[in-house]
Parts: C-alpha cells; structure tokens; sequence
C-alpha cells in the first residue's frame, strides 16, 4: 500500500532553507524577496530557487512510503554581482536563463507571451528551461503563422506544434496576398474563411486525424469579416470557438450571440461564463484566450440577456428567502446569485441532467454604510468585480467591508497594458490586487489600501498577477511588493 504524505526530510529540506535565508547578521533582519521559484536574498547577494524532491522508503512491514516536498537551493548558476532581471513578456528571469540569445533587442512575441522570435528561430519554455522550437531561417515569412518553403505553403500553430511546420495541403488554391491570421490555425483571404493545417475530425462516430486544410465559409458578397473574442470569433454569421486540435463551429447565430458572466474575472479555464443566442447556450471561461468549454450544451429557462452577477460563493446569510450580504458570514452559495429584470434567482448547475436551474429568491439586502442600515439592493448602483470586490453607491467594498481610502470607483476598472490583462484594479490613482489578500489590511471592520502609489507613465504588465514601474515589482503571485533599488542589480524591462 503507497501512501503519498509531506516526509520529515521535506520538512528539514525547509527548515534548513529557511535558515540559511533568514539567519541574523548583527542582530538586523534580512529581508529576502521572492519571483516566483526565485528568493533573492541582497544581504547575502545569493539568489535561491524552489525545486520539488521525493523519494520512497520501504517500510518495517513491507509497505513503501512515499514523500515529496520543496527544496530550496542557491543557484550558482547566478552571478549577482554581473547578473539582471530581464523582464519579457510573461518572462521575469536572470539573464543567464536568456543565454541562447546573443540579444533580447531584436526579439519579438509571435504567439501571446509564451513563443517569441529572433528571425531565426522561434523559443518557448519547456520543463523551466529556455529552448529552440523551431528553426525558421530556411523558410520565407508570409505572417509569423504562415510560411513558404520550395514553393510550399506551411502553417505554424505553437499551441499544438510547437516544433515543426504543418504542411497545408488540400486547398486548389489560396490568396497569399491578402491573408490576415486570425486565431491558432484559423485564416483568412479576400476568398473566404480557412483552417491551415492538420486538425480532428469524425466519421461514422470515429476520430481520426484529417492531414487536410479546409475552406470552412466562402467569402461571398466581399464583406466576410473575422471579429475575435476572448475566446471565440464570428465570421459572416458563424461562431467558432478557439481549438488547437479540430474545427470548433458553435450552434450559435452570431447576430444574437452574448456572454452571460455568472464569475466576473476568471483568468484561467474555470467555467464562469455561458454564451447564447438565447436558443442553445454553451459553458465557457470568462477570459480564456485558449479554449471554450463546450461539452453540456445547455437550455435555461428564463431570460438571461439582463443579468448582473451579485454575489458568487460566500459572504451572505439568509432570511427566509431572502439574502443579506455580510462580512462576517460564513455561508456559501451554490452557483451564482444574478438580478434579472424578473428578479433575483440563484443559478446552479444540475449535474445530474447537464442543464442550469433558476430559482427564485427573495430580495438581497446589503449594507449601505452611510446609514448604517441595510437595504434593499440597487443593482444599477451595483457592481461585482470579483468573488468578495464590489462597489456600491460611490464606496468600493472587500470583503463586505468599506475601502477607506478615496477611491474614485467610477473610474474603476482592471490595469491593462498592450492588450495584457491583470488581476490588479486601479482608479488611476490607487491599484489594489483583486485576486487574493495581499495590497490591503482591515481596520475596525474597514478595509485600507496598502500598496505603495504606482508610477503609471511606466507602469506595465508582466503576467497577470505582477505589475511593474519604475520603482517597484507588485508581485500578487507572491504576495510581496519589491523595491528595485534594494536588489542591487540592474532591472531591464523590454516592452
């Protein structure tokens, strides 16, 4: 029998880490900053690295335990004294992780933040190690998804073939001149809408791999048009859902298709999102830009194109049938809490029949803090950012409890930058971390913003949880704000 537990040894592994980079030195504290696997430590100019370890031990009675754990050890492979932080795209790592490269100047993303380019080659991460994908050098570039090589065409698609060209055979012709990349293996001509490449496909309920590229919609009176979504795009009046393996083509009328959020601000693939034309309705993730979730098609039972979202999972308690928003309760709603112009429902998925149920509730009351009173809510003073981040009648709220600094929550939104979203929400004065506790502190049942004023003019992000300006990383995924001046060496941010 295997039992899988977090071994002693794991635990000495940690005590021992901790040690080395908290021991005193002359009775001063040292402060060690963590990015993500890396802890830099400027009192001792090291910088440490989080790796996982395991192991197994044959027990006395025969059986084997086994344990796993984090070891923390200096990477020598550093030298602090010459080394920066190079800040790439979604990249923030030591410039001997980039040593492939001659330089970064000249290197661009071709594919999000994941696949970038010098002209050459095309390098993505693989198993926490930089590495050459593809050598482009021989080919000549139409777009960075689309190549020629002896007169052939290739597509290139990182998500699924991130090593090699996919040959684009099958088509009596197509329009170099005019085509224009629209998602994964998706393009488009003056002629019609196409998928490059090999891709799923099904016959007599058998999958099997079709080596072939398809024109999908013709382009008939001229005016066909990609327009792209986070995660699905329409063209003529088709939606397509973004797939790196077969063509996704959604039962949907694209002139009546919308995307009803029951979580606001999912970053990854949960599902928190249907998109409808109010006939079928698919399960999605709000902000994928990967791919739609789509396998309980579904039918809801009322009309869905008003709702707002008003609470998801915690911090109410109930009445009756009606909901009260609290900070200090405890009780967790299944499903979603929406107002609909016929009034409030909760929302909850019933596995059993894979279908969405809608049941009525009663009124939702919510604290207004400038009477001390509860009320009625006023959904069109309302508005729910994330699970627990609202504003309601000029006051941003966590947790149910008041923001005390002099937030302008009209101009509230999430801090973007070239396309890149955050988990950070700013005022443009304030910025505050949406995606966990870090940036704020209670104080006598109110909430205070702690983070340090940002630098906007260089405010830019690197990944969705860490931000950075001139003079601090803001680092959500860690829960640490850096200064940069107190690492001691350079910081390069390439944008």
């Amino acid at each position: 029998m295997k039992y899988h537990i977090i071994s002693i040894i794991a635990a000495l592994f940690l005590l021992s880490s901790c040690s080395i980079l908290n021991k005193e030195k002359s009775s001063e504290e040292v402060t060690t900053y963590k990015i993500n696997s890396y802890i830099i430590n400027p009192s001792e100019k090291k910088i440490y690295v989080e790796g996982m370890i395991g192991g197994k031990r044959k027990n006395e009675d025969g059986s084997v335990t086994h344990w796993d754990g984090i070891q923390v050890v200096q990477d020598r492979s550093i030298n602090y004294k010459k080394t920066k932080l190079i800040v790439f795209g979604r990249y923030i790592k030591f410039k001997e992780y980039f040593n492939l490269l001659d330089s970064l100047s000249d290197a661009r993303f071709i594919y999000g933040t994941s696949y970038f380019t010098d002209g050459k080659k095309v390098y993505g991460e693989r198993y926490g190690e930089l590495e050459e994908m593809i050598d482009i050098s021989e080919y000549k570039r139409i777009n960075d998804f689309l190549y020629q090589k002896n007169g052939e065409l290739y597509a290139y698609n990182p998500d699924s073939y991130a090593t090699q060209m996919d040959s684009v055979i099958g088509l009596e012709y197509f329009d170099t001149s005019s085509v224009k990349h629209i998602d994964r293996h998706y393009f488009t001509t003056k002629d019609g809408l196409y998928w490059l490449g090999s891709h799923l496909d099904s016959k007599d309920r058998t999958m099997f791999w079709s080596y072939d590229s398809r024109l999908l919609e013709k382009n008939e009176d001229g005016n066909g048009e990609a327009i792209t979504y986070s995660n699905y795009f329409t063209y003529n009046n088709s939606v397509y859902a973004y797939n790196s393996s077969e063509i996704k083509r959604l039962d949907l009328d694209a002139s009546k298709t919308k995307k009803i959020i029951l979580e606001p601000n999912r970053p990854s693939n949960w599902i928190s999102a249907l998109l409808t034309d109010g006939n079928n309705t698919y399960e999605c993730s709000e902000t994928s830009e990967f791919y739609l979730i789509d396998t309980a098609r579904v039918k809801l039972p009322a009309n869905i194109t008003g709702w707002i979202p008003i609470i998801y999972r915690s911090g109410y308690y109930k009445k009756g049938k009606d909901l009260y928003i609290d900070a200090c309760a405890s009780a967790s709603v299944d499903g979603s809490i929406v107002w609909t112009p016929d009034g409030f429902y909760n929302v909850i998925k019933d596995g059993r029949y894979a279908k969405y149920l809608m049941i009525p509730v009663g009124n939702i009351w919510i604290k207004n803090y400038a009477t001390g009173e509860y009320e009625i809510i006023d959904h069109t003073q309302y508005k729910l950012y994330k699970s627990n981040f609202y504003t309601y009648k000029g006051l941003l709220y966590i947790n149910n409890r008041p923001v005390v600094n002099d937030i302008d929550v009209d101009k509230l939104t999430y801090f973007s930058y070239n396309g890149k979203k955050s988990a950070f929400l700013t005022d443009g004065k304030h910025l505050l971390y949406a995606d966990g506790n870090f940036g704020y502190s209670e104080e006598n049942n109110t909430q205070k913003l702690t983070l340090p004023l940002p630098d906007f003019k260089t405010l830019s992000v690197i990944e969705y949880n860490i931000l950075i300006d001139k003079n601090y990383i803001y680092n959500g995924r860690n829960n640490t704000v850096i200064p940069r001046k107190k690492l001691g060496f350079e910081v390069v941010v390439y944008k």
